[in-house]
């Protein structure tokens, strides 16, 4: 190899090497740039609880049914969003009977948070959530969860250690952040996360715990599956780029007498995730309606 050659590739090599501690920063900090000592105003019909440790904020707007609500439903949306993307599911399951509670994840909307931690804090925040609804007879004895993409892992790991959970609507949930993590850097920044290898992946995501002061190994979506008695519907695109619907197959492989899986071909991550013609709503309110109606413990698979 000419040494000029040589040069470029070792300087391109060191220069992506070292790209890997920006990548890692960027993937566990709050999209929103709101940290734990931020205070953002009130918006209507909001409501915020402090949460943590780590300290953060957690906020939240409640849809209550126009009769007695059969239940009551975290509805959780996904990667560098906020409530509004799962407004339309939540209004449905209002209509439906259900208490809908839209919630801004951390580092999310309008909650804030230091780092974000692909749903291990943001399960003892929903726990916390929970807790506080239950307090003021906002929620019975079990809860629901509707969650898409990084709301849907979220949602499940809450499950692994919570049983008040019994259903959940899971719209292209991950499995494990190993698996994801080179999916949502390549999404985030391509340049470089479309040059990273694999290698350089298994050191984005433990730098990623480092950073935000979590084990990427020690929680995961698929761990939680396995620990948790809810029922719990999956659904997911096979065109899904973002998130690949082998996660799906996964999940419900590792809980196969608690989990259905409907895989919608041709369909790609953020059109199953904002459903916008409604084809979720009818399989999510009768999914809810068998294993959550009224806090009745289901019977049977």
């Amino acid at each position: 190899m000419h040494w000029r050659t040589l040069t470029i590739f070792l300087a391109g090599h060191f220069l992506l090497a070292g790209c890997n501690d920006f990548l890692a920063q960027r993937l566990v900090a709050p999209p929103n740039g709101r940290t734990a000592a931020d205070t953002p105003g009130l918006s209507p019909n909001e409501s915020r609880i402090p949460v943590g440790p780590p300290q953060a904020t957690l906020a939240f707007w409640i849809l209550e049914p126009k009769t007695p609500a059969k239940g009551t439903i975290l509805v959780l949306h996904g990667f560098i969003t906020n409530h509004h993307q799962v407004q339309r599911p939540a209004k449905a399951l209002q209509a439906a009977g259900y208490r809908a509670v839209l919630v801004d994840l951390p580092g999310h909307g309008t909650s804030t948070a230091d780092h974000i931690t692909y749903g291990i804090d943001d399960a003892r925040d929903l726990a916390q959530l929970t807790t506080y609804l239950q307090k003021n007879n906002l929620c019975g004895d079990t809860v629901g969860i509707y969650g898409t993409s990084y709301g849907a892992a979220s949602g499940i790991l809450f499950a692994g250690s919570d049983p008040r959970v019994t259903a959940i609507v899971a719209v292209a949930p991950f499995a494990t952040l190993r698996e994801e993590a080179p999916y949502f850097g390549k999404h985030l920044l391509p340049i470089p996360g479309l040059f990273k290898s694999d290698a350089d992946y298994v050191s984005i995501v433990n730098t990623m715990g480092l950073i935000a002061g979590f084990d990427p190994d020690a929680q995961s979506p698929l761990a939680a599956i396995q620990k948790t008695a809810a029922h719990i519907r999956l659904f997911h695109g096979t065109w899904d780029l973002v998130v690949p619907s082998k996660s799906s197959q996964e999940l419900a492989a590792a809980a196969p007498d608690r989990t259905q899986l409907t895989l919608f071909p041709r369909q790609g991550h953020l059109a199953l995730c904002v459903d916008p013609f409604g084809e979720l709503h009818a399989e999510t309110k009768a999914w809810f309606d068998r294993y959550l109606a009224d806090g009745s413990a289901p019977v049977g698979p």
